[in-house]
């Protein structure tokens, strides 16, 4: 790794690619709402049962990637000092981990497809691939069936569209309703009034954290940048026109997502549209993320994506950069996290950078003991979404919290930051950064734990270190930036 001082025209080369900058509107986020309401202890419930029967159905449909019986390949790895030898198989089909949950998203972008251009605001995402947005008959179609969906009758209401499950007496009415409450108030995508759509037909679907959706490519014009605004334009991107959403996405003015990775994890095999403006020379292959922090406010800008070139204007000039140790997602090692009195070891971890994360994940050995240091404490009698807690006195440090998936702590008097050391540079996490308010005059840690399997990432760095340091995702060179954020 090396570092930097960059003058920005030096950034940008000589080229006739232009700069296009996107501004963000920072939203109170769907976990901060239903908080706030009381909901989000159920559906949390709701949601960590889909995932754990969708990861059962998807091993049963996996049995015959997975079954070893026949298997004629290995490859050999150590483990230690001194080394260990083992035979393994190197196994693609049985990693499982939850990257996209946009339960915590906080800062959307608009976009507009179709001639004449038809406006969604979406999430930009540098932890998937896919660009999607409703489609017009999303809240007049049935979405189609797996064939699991079928098969597992009993499981069927808690995995699948209730469209599905024929075994359970749904009559028309209802079904219309489960469609329709969440597309409803949604922007939809109409390909009949667009004069540049092509169609393309095939279906596809995609499991997020938070939920599933499912529909059939289309092609068009896209733009990055509301309608009146200056506007990347990049005509013939195929994306997806969804004609089914989980009830994860209902509740958010989230209309659909704009996958920043590489199209290697692109669903369908597609390209990405960033990465066809760039096939295209409409813009130099590098972006640069900032974000601002904006405490509890709505409707405010919250950030901008600077396609083509570095952002000066938020972004101090000196960058330090990281080679990708994946080129899927924006993904590459870190040597360590601190916190307090916590260091963790010194083996290193797979991380990616992920602006579709609001908070900072990673095990749920390491996030319990750096919550513990950074001081997840609480003062006896508090409320969480209108829950009322009862805490001893002398028992003020508190484990997490799996009702509510939240490290509680006090809202002041944090000193410590978080240092995560990546290629021997450390970086600091300010308070400021890491401390989220939940309501009620509480607040948590921006930490979530994960479970990951097999060789992908098991951190990931979302909002809390991106909105400390700009981030400059190099596609050419696929390796990463991190520049000091001017206002921090």
């Amino acid at each position: 790794m090396q570092r930097y001082l960059l003058v920005v025209l030096a950034l940008v080369q000589c080229s006739s690619a232009l700069v296009y900058k996107m501004h963000l509107t920072k939203i109170e986020s769907k976990r901060t709402k239903m908080l706030r309401s009381g909901e989000w202890a159920e559906y949390v419930k709701e949601r960590e049962v889909r995932r754990a029967l969708y990861s059962m159905l998807k091993k049963e449909a996996k049995e015959n990637v997975n079954d070893y019986d026949d298997l004629e390949y290995l490859g050999n790895i150590t483990i230690g000092t001194p080394p260990q030898q083992f035979s393994v198989v190197f196994d693609t089909g049985s990693a499982n981990l939850w990257v996209n949950d946009y339960d915590d998203m906080e800062y959307l972008g608009n976009i507009t497809i179709g001639t004449p251009p038809q406006q969604f605001s979406v999430v930009f995402d540098t932890g998937s691939a896919n660009l999607w947005v409703p489609d017009s008959t999303c809240d007049k179609s049935s979405p189609s069936c797996a064939d699991k969906c079928l098969e597992y009758k009993w499981l069927c209401p808690l995995v699948c569209a209730q469209e599905c499950c024929s075994t359970y007496e749904w009559n028309a009415a209802s079904k219309q309703r489960t469609v329709g409450a969440i597309c409803k108030p949604k922007n939809k995508f109409d390909s009949r009034r667009s004069s540049t759509y092509k169609k393309n037909g095939k279906p596809w679907q995609i499991q997020y954290g938070s939920g599933s959706c499912s529909g059939f490519f289309g092609v068009d014009t896209v733009r990055l940048g509301a309608i009146g605004s200056d506007k990347l334009v990049i005509p013939g991107t195929t994306f997806g026109q969804a004609t089914n959403m989980d009830k994860g996405f209902s509740g958010s003015p989230i209309d659909g997502i704009l996958g920043l990775a590489f199209p290697s994890l692109a669903v369908g095999n597609v390209m990405p549209p960033i990465n066809r403006a760039v096939g295209l020379g409409l813009i130099d292959p590098i972006f640069t993320v900032f974000l601002r922090r904006m405490g509890r406010g709505v409707s405010a800008l919250g950030g901008v994506f600077t396609f083509g070139g570095f952002d000066a204007e938020h972004c101090n000039e000196t960058i330090t950069y990281q080679p990708l140790s994946s080129a899927t997602y924006w993904q590459f090692r870190m040597d360590s996290i601190a916190g307090g009195s916590y260091r963790s070891s010194s083996r290193g971890f797979e991380v990616i950078s992920d602006t579709g994360t609001s908070l900072i994940g990673g095990p749920q050995s390491i996030t319990d003991l750096l919550a513990r240091a950074l001081g997840g404490t609480v003062m006896p009698g508090f409320n969480v979404g209108g829950n009322p807690y009862d805490i001893k006195p002398l028992n003020y440090v508190i484990e997490f919290d799996p009702v509510n998936q939240l490290y509680l702590t006090r809202c002041t008097g944090h000193r410590d930051v978080i240092r995560i050391v990546v290629g021997g540079n450390p970086y600091d996490i300010k308070p400021l950064n890491y401390i989220i308010e939940v309501g009620y005059g509480q607040c948590a840690l921006a930490l979530f734990p994960m479970s990951g399997a097999g060789w992908g990432p098991s951190w990931i760095l979302g909002d809390p270190f991106i909105r400390q340091y700009c981030q400059v995702h190099d596609i050419q060179k696929q390796r990463i930036g991190f520049a000091l954020s001017k206002e921090n």
